[in-house]
């Protein structure tokens, strides 16, 4: 599992993905290992869907998984199912209120829903919280911009 987690902050994905797997062979129940899996297919497959199942199992293993539900909002924040985006990132937020990566990302869902003031309360609550976050920066410069 660290093999993998290592191959991957060296950009080598595909070798990343066959150490999960095996990871997943040695541990099936691995929680760990299906997240970590299931990032990595979101983040570099061409149909990240495949995803789905590791964020799933997850979640049934662990409900409250605040990363996992996390990576679900994301994954239908891209495929354009809102409704099932603002589910989980709200379930996610539920959870952990005090999670940038969520904030942010339900700060990046309204902006995409044409919500930029909305959107800007997000990214300045997760900049008050980590002020260096570069994804809360983004999200707040395109919001502010679009507001003008």
């Amino acid at each position: 599992m660290y093999l993998a987690t290592l191959l991957v902050n060296a950009g080598e994905m595909t070798r990343a993905k066959k150490y999960y797997k095996h990871a997943l062979k040695i541990d099936p129940e691995s929680i760990d290992a299906h997240f970590s899996l299931g990032r990595l297919i979101q983040n570099t497959a061409e149909d990240p869907s495949e995803a789905l199942e590791y964020y799933n199992y997850v979640i049934s293993k662990d409900p409250k998984h605040h990363k996992a539900l996390c990576q679900l909002g994301i994954l239908f924040c891209e495929q354009g199912d809102t409704k099932k985006a603002v589910k989980y990132l709200k379930e996610c937020l539920t959870i952990k209120p005090k999670y940038v990566p969520g904030i942010v990302s339900f700060g990046n869902l309204l902006f995409e829903n044409g919500r930029p003031g909305d959107a800007a309360k997000y990214h300045i609550k997760a900049l008050q919280l980590n002020p260096t976050d570069i994804q809360a920066l983004i999200g707040l410069g395109n919001a502010l911009y679009e507001m003008k």
